[in-house]
């Protein structure tokens, strides 16, 4: 029902972390994994990086720039007003976003390394609304049109020195 209720704003609300496990299949994975968390963790940021790369390789062999920016996300605004501290979810939940966050901004890091001469951008955006202390968010993921308009701002500033004169 979870799935079926998801794309109205009251299926969302109420059923936010049941929707989440039916699309990730968390408890599924923990099973996989033995509860190794760290190992589950690790595969998901290197098959998450290794398709990133793909993408940079495709972008490289059809002559066009490849950008790729990591989501911000509530875990990472220092402060939260308004309804955003309901988004946050579970410690459990919030503790392995901020792991995945952790690997993900290492793997971000060493492809922008790995990929320097070649047509692709690897950007840490999750911490983009770190500093701001307006309410921008409506769910863990998502922003309210105040959030889009900073967010678009920010894109802009990475993407405009890539556009030709």
């Amino acid at each position: 029902y979870a799935v079926l209720l998801r794309p109205t704003n009251l299926g969302y609300t109420l059923f936010q972390f049941e929707i989440e496990e039916q699309i990730t299949r968390r408890s599924q994975l923990d099973e996989i994994y033995e509860n190794d968390r760290e190992t589950w963790r690790r595969d998901i940021v290197t098959q998450y990086t290794a398709n990133l790369s793909k993408m940079c390789r495709m972008a490289s062999a059809f002559d066009f720039q490849f950008v790729a920016v990591l989501q911000p996300m509530i875990f990472f605004k220092d402060s939260l007003v308004g309804d955003e501290p309901g988004w946050q979810g579970s410690a459990d939940y919030q503790n392995h976003t901020r792991a995945v966050y952790d690997l993900a901004r290492e793997g971000f890091q060493g492809l922008n390394e790995q990929y320097s001469s070649e047509p692709c951008l690897f950007r840490d955006g999750s911490r983009m609304l770190a500093g701001e202390i307006d309410e921008l968010f409506v769910d863990p993921v998502h922003l309210n049109d105040s959030g889009n308009v900073i967010i678009g701002r920010r894109l802009a500033g990475i993407l405009s020195p890539l556009l030709n004169p």
